[in-house]
């Protein structure tokens, strides 16, 4: 049995929530294995009589400043449920840019679970490396963003005012369309004081660029930080159905109290140190340690 991981990054919006991306290469901290629930995955391990489990991950989930040893807590938590319940384990790990796994037989004794991308995937191929795939095909959804993009192929247009406020947030996000873009640059956050400068963004947008309404929920802010929600699932079988391990929140890099808004010449867009008040990823294609501020617990999220 042929299964995957599948990072979900989701923003609270009023009761509900709003899906910003997916990924199958997902970074799982160490800080949060102990709030998943592992006993939703082994329940489904057991009762299909797995006497192999295979886990094949990538070489480098998170930065050495945040796991602080060479062991990765998601894996060694499924090889202790492994050996607890007499099922041998075997890891398969890959490097950490491969965009090819090992190939493994499956067959009906084997749970072959994947948190690594590969090419070959429909999901990964298309709807994780590719944001308008993604969003074309969720549209219609409440669960998404209002969101603008357009391209020859695809296009979509759910944006159509800002919300004009006097608050702290911006309300107009400018986001890559692919995985690989500069994130001295992207994403871009702009706080607009008339519903013109949406024309006028809409207009300028470069068809690898995408636009994006700005949740301002303050259930989104964490200690002080403003944070996302990450999902874990597991899709699994030829049914596709789906275990929820749980979730965690991932922040910003430094505090909402941080400074206070600092803006470009144009007045506009924030600038690069405002900016990382609300980005949770690296803003320097160059940095290799930065320290995470993370909050844990099992989120249990309804259909």
């Amino acid at each position: 049995m042929k299964a995957t991981i599948l990072g979900t990054d989701l923003l609270q919006s009023g009761d509900s929530v709003k899906i910003l991306e997916i990924n199958t290469n997902a970074s799982i901290f160490n800080s949060a294995v102990n709030d998943l629930n592992f006993d939703v995955l082994f329940d489904v391990v057991t009762t299909n009589n797995i006497t192999e489990f295979h886990f094949i991950y990538t070489d480098i989930h998170l930065s050495s400043a945040e796991r602080g040893t060479d062991s990765y807590a998601f894996a060694d938590k499924i090889e202790q449920k492994c050996n607890e319940l007499g099922i041998a384990y075997t890891a398969h790990v890959v490097p950490q840019l491969s965009v090819t796994i090992p190939s493994i037989e499956d067959a009906d004794n084997k749970f072959i679970l994947r948190q690594s991308y590969d090419t070959s995937a429909l999901v990964d191929s298309t709807y994780c490396v590719d944001k308008f795939e993604f969003f074309s095909l969720m549209s219609g959804s409440s669960h998404i963003p209002k969101t603008y993009f357009t391209s020859d192929e695809l296009s979509l247009d759910t944006l159509e005012s800002l919300k004009i406020s006097d608050s702290h947030f911006p309300n107009l996000v400018e986001k890559a369309r692919y995985p690989k873009y500069d994130r001295l640059t992207l994403p871009k956050l702009s706080k607009h004081t008339t519903q013109d400068g949406l024309a006028t963004s809409k207009t300028n947008l470069l068809d690898t660029n995408l636009l994006q309404e700005f949740i301002d929920d303050e259930s989104n802010i964490v200690n002080g930080y403003w944070s996302v929600i990450r999902s874990i699932d597991i899709i699994y079988g030829s049914n596709l159905d789906t275990i929820n391990l749980g979730g965690y929140t991932h922040s910003a890099l430094v505090p909402l109290s941080f400074a206070d808004n600092e803006f470009e010449e144009n007045g506009i867009d924030f600038n690069k140190k405002t900016r990382t008040k609300y980005i949770n990823k690296n803003v320097r294609t160059d940095v290799k340690t930065i320290a995470y501020h993370t909050e844990t617990f099992v989120l249990m999220l309804k259909p």
